[in-house]
């Protein structure tokens, strides 16, 4: 009897280490959740500068192998990919609401160059912005 009740205090104190062990995982992902959220606002706010991984992981407080790895996995692409998907996105948000020219928006949002915009540009949305623009405005007419 002895033994059986050994077995069942050792059961309990495994359930228990596990159910600790659950908890903290969940305080674990959330922090890792934050921080990847973080990550993703500032690369949004920042979209115009260049970026530089390794000293936003450090402004977040983690490794730059630890954000880029977690970013992967919370949002399913890279940060540098997602950095230019929101750059792309603005560059198509200015084409539609302003005049400005591709140099323009290019300087605006920090790229090399407005053929460097315009190569990113056609890979992503399938047309350079040049076009993208002439054909947005000629389907609202």
């Amino acid at each position: 009897m002895a033994n059986q009740d050994l077995l069942s205090t050792q059961g309990l104190h495994l359930l228990a280490l596990l159910g600790h062990m659950r908890r903290g995982e969940r305080g674990f992902t959330k922090a890792i959740d934050d921080v990847v959220q973080r990550a993703h606002t500032l690369i949004a706010l920042r979209c115009q500068e260049p970026l530089d991984l390794p000293a936003l992981a450090a402004e977040l407080g983690v490794g730059y192998s630890n954000l880029r790895h977690s970013f992967m996995a919370r949002v399913g692409i890279s940060p540098r990919r997602h950095y230019l998907n929101i750059r792309i996105q603005k560059a198509q948000d200015l084409l539609i609401n302003t005049t400005k020219s591709v140099k323009e928006i290019a300087d605006i949002l920090g790229f090399e160059s407005a053929s460097h915009l315009s190569k990113q540009f056609k890979c992503r949305v399938g047309a350079s912005p040049h076009d993208w623009r002439k054909k947005l405005t000629e389907h609202h007419r």
